[in-house]
């Protein structure tokens, strides 16, 4: 389907890679002015506003060329949907994942997810279970407020004490095949987004945070650095 890309939302919190390549936004833009076909992004939400699962650098090179519209599959659910989906984007096609994407991913899958197990969240991110208590905050074991981990079938149970787990135990932390509690509780459902609602247009900081990721492309050796920082400063100045 044809969507509109004024109704998709460019929410960089998340974004999983940690920069968009704008050599390949440019590429990709040349060739969509060709003719070249495109695999259609992945949104979730409606046809009024959604959120990008995959597809990042094909928007970008379609805004680019100032199209009205894109290529697009359209799921149901929201923001949330669209990050979960994301955290396994690129595991298969696509540019392949850099070690520092992998990092943004799962920082991001534990910052929205962090307390399912880590055996759930390496499926989601696409990386080994290992990998996630690896990257998980050495402290959170021994934290009260950390208690129980939710497992891939929806059921919650109690993590061991970091202090009564003996030094040549295995990592404190859940396997789906433990014993769960009673009774036991469900992951909780992905909210709805809400519609938003008639009045003043509040995109700015998502335009904001794109035109600092832009700028960050900008590499120290370009030739056009300086001359580029000193547009942008002179375009704040005379709109501030």
């Amino acid at each position: 389907m044809k969507f509109k890309l004024s109704a998709i939302e460019m929410d960089t919190s998340i974004q999983t890679r940690t920069h968009i390549d704008m050599a390949t936004v440019n590429e990709y833009a040349e060739r969509m002015v060709e003719g070249d076909t495109f695999p259609p992004v992945e949104l979730y939400g409606t046809k009024d506003r959604a959120w990008i699962a995959d597809g990042w650098t094909r928007i970008m090179a379609a805004q680019s060329m100032t199209f009205k519209d894109i290529d697009a599959n359209l799921h149901p659910g929201g923001r949330t949907d669209a990050l979960k989906a994301a955290l396994s984007a690129n595991t298969k096609h696509g540019q392949p994942r850099k070690r520092q994407d992998v990092d943004r991913v799962i920082e991001l899958a534990l910052k929205e997810f962090g307390k399912l197990s880590d055996r759930a969240l390496g499926e989601m991110c696409g990386v080994a279970d290992v990998t996630i208590a690896a990257h998980r905050p050495k402290d959170n074991c021994k934290s009260l407020a950390v208690e129980t981990r939710i497992g891939k079938d929806g059921k919650t149970r109690k993590l061991p004490k970091a202090k009564e787990s003996p030094a040549s135990d295995p990592p404190a932390d859940l396997l789906d095949d433990e014993p769960a509690m009673e009774p036991a509780e469900k992951a909780p459902e992905p909210a709805t987004e809400p519609m938003r609602k008639p009045g003043p247009p509040c995109r700015g900081m998502q335009m904001a945070r794109i035109a600092i990721m832009k700028l960050g492309e900008i590499t120290k050796d370009d030739t056009e650095r300086e001359e580029a920082f000193a547009t942008v400063k002179e375009w704040i100045n005379e709109h501030e």
